[in-house]
């Protein structure tokens, strides 16, 4: 589940129906060692595919967490609000942190959602 969206899915079925064009990245093709039936369906090959936004807009090398300086800019997408902050994913990685609510604003603020 965690390679269908970048973002929580509360219904993942709900987003994506039998029947619905996707577009996703072949991570890799595992071939049976025989041609085996799973219900009614023939297998050939399994495919493991991710079709989150992050992986396939994303050209070059990616982020990792060695990668990730201290004092560093990197832009990201906000993927939660909580009330004490709100969650980052990095662009171009799997690295995600949160930022504190005391760091969203230079000044006081009550209410995140306000910003």
């Amino acid at each position: 589940l965690k390679e269908l969206s970048d973002e929580f899915l509360p219904n993942p079925g709900a987003m994506f129906p039998q029947g619905r064009l996707v577009v996703g990245k072949v991570k890799s093709v595992k071939k049976p060692n025989h041609h085996g039936k799973k219900g009614n369906l023939s297998v050939t090959a399994m495919l493991d595919i991710d079709m989150r936004e992050s992986v396939l807009l994303v050209s070059g090398d990616r982020v990792t967490m060695d990668d990730i300086q201290e004092n560093a800019k990197y832009t990201g997408v906000i993927t939660r609000v909580e009330s004490y902050g709100v969650f980052v994913r990095i662009d171009n990685s799997d690295v995600s942190g949160l930022a504190h609510v005391s760091e969203c604003s230079d000044t006081y603020i009550k209410n995140i959602q306000d910003l």
